[in-house]
């Protein structure tokens, strides 16, 4: 609690490897193209390159974005998780893996603080738990958009796929016509709407909550509406954010796993992100005993007790009570008891 820390947005920090940088899908449209300027840019080879740098400023503690490889059109910040269980080899170099990173911050005095998402995947789902294997029209005008299957290719954000020339390739996803065992809810019906390029809109195109892609069981089948009610624990935030039903122990068993690796490596603490999404007794009961056990079983009953987990809970109000909603205020993560 006493640590200064440093955050950092690991891709766009420092660039120590150029090889790994990757543009992806919006390369062009959000301007990184013009200016020679990737979205995934920055790296661990760059940022143990500056440790000296951030110590010298008076940081004790780097909390760094998530690390788990991420899945979306635009996704350096992290927080698209897809394969929870690997490091995005986006970030990694020779050299300079994340357990590099870990073990060079630990030689200065420094600790490394990882950011983890419980709340919710990507819109590709999460990697050994559900994934959609197919969805939307591959029209003439999408072409550009939805890749052929390549057998035998496996998407890791930096191979690139030969026939596309694609590391964003999503080819596993599309189809010409409704497949087989499509569970997709009005499958390539025009919604009537059109893209900014002016192109046809159809149902079914990407993942959604409210489509039918996604089993109940895993994931929460809703759009957020009202953001201080039980939506907020329960729904979808964004379309690329597949929410997890959390009170699932399969889902939990995932997360819970995938996270463990991470304690294993040595990291000194935990910043869950969207921490008010998920309930409080799920994190009582399941996610932070087993941050507990993990650490005292791996590092011993010392570094358990200063493993650090610190929640993003974010008020609307400046009240001390969130519009008097207990459970939407950022006391009623951090007090022990309810009263």
């Amino acid at each position: 609690r006493k640590d200064p820390i440093y955050f950092v947005l690991t891709a766009r920090f420092n660039d120590g490897d150029a090889t790994n940088n990757r543009g992806g899908s919006q390369h062009e449209k959000s301007g990184n193209a013009a200016n020679d300027d990737p979205m995934f840019r920055g790296d661990f080879k760059g940022l143990v390159n500056k440790l000296d740098y951030i110590k010298g400023l008076g940081f004790s503690a780097v909390w760094i974005t998530p690390v788990v490889l991420n899945r979306s059109d635009y996704d350096y910040h992290g927080y698209h998780g897809y394969d929870f269980y690997k490091v995005d080899p986006r970030l990694e170099s020779a050299g300079a893996s994340y357990q590099d990173l870990i073990d060079a911050a630990h030689a200065k005095g420094m600790k490394i603080y990882q950011d983890v998402v419980y709340n919710h995947s990507s819109r590709w789902g999460a990697k050994g738990l559900f994934t959609p294997t197919v969805y939307g029209v591959r029209d003439s005008q999408w072409s550009w958009y939805y890749d052929e299957k390549q057998p035998g290719f496996e998407y890791d954000g930096l191979t690139v796929e030969p026939k596309s020339g694609k590391s964003y390739y999503n080819g596993d996803l599309w189809s010409t016509a409704e497949p087989t065992g499509n569970t997709c809810v009005n499958w390539g019906r025009p919604t009537g709407a059109k893209s900014p390029e002016g192109y046809t809109l159809y149902d079914c195109q990407w993942p959604s909550p409210t489509s039918g892609m996604f089993p109940k069981a895993l994931y929460h089948n809703c759009w957020i509406g009202n953001w201080e009610g039980e939506d907020s624990r329960s729904c979808w935030l964004h379309e690329d954010l597949a929410d997890f039903n959390t009170e699932n122990p399969q889902v939990q068993n995932y997360l819970i796993g995938a996270y463990d690796k991470y304690i294993d490596m040595g990291v000194d603490g935990f910043r869950v992100d969207t921490a008010v999404h998920v309930p409080r007794t799920t994190w009582n009961r399941r996610f932070l005993p087993a941050i507990q056990e993990r650490v005292a079983q791996q590092h011993g009953a010392e570094a358990a007790k200063n493993f650090f987990v610190f929640g993003e809970v974010a008020a609307f109000v400046n009240d001390k009570w969130n519009r008097g909603s207990v459970n939407h205020s950022a006391q009623f993560y951090t007090w022990k008891e309810r009263k």
